[in-house]
């Protein structure tokens, strides 16, 4: 869902110099963030950062697989329950955790975080500095 509250809009008067643009916009960032800012938890923090250690703990947590399945499942019109889904994804019958709570508790909370339209946005728009990074150094 898309959230207003996550985008903000600022002016810049483009006659200051880059120092006086540098500091208003330090300021005003900070004071922006701290107004909307609440403390995240720690699973909410690692998602939103894309980094190795972000996609390791996607992986153990079998967020990936866990959409597959959900939305294969979906289109076919099957209704699928946690405890199913756990049991395909954690086959190991020597694990005696419960399957279904594992997924609510574990994969669940990622999943939602990562399908929601501000992550897509927030991926999209590393991607694309990512990009901007590498056709810069092309040119250089």
């Amino acid at each position: 869902m898309y959230e207003e509250s996550d985008n903000s809009w600022l002016s810049v008067d483009l006659s200051c110099s880059k120092k006086e643009i540098m500091e208003a916009f330090s300021g005003w960032l900070a004071r922006a963030k701290a107004a909307t800012e609440t403390k995240p938890s720690s699973r909410e923090r690692k998602i939103n950062i894309f980094n190795e250690t972000a996609f390791r703990k996607w992986h153990a947590e079998k967020v990936l697989p866990y959409i597959d399945l959900f939305i294969w499942n979906k289109l076919k019109g099957n209704q699928i329950k946690d405890p199913i889904i756990g049991a395909i994804l954690y086959p190991d019958l020597r694990d005696i955790r419960d399957k279904g709570k594992l997924i609510f508790d574990n994969t669940k909370p990622y999943v939602d975080k990562l399908m929601s339209i501000n992550t897509f946005r927030r991926m999209l728009a590393v991607h694309a500095e990512e990009n901007r990074k590498k056709m810069t150094k092309k040119t250089s």
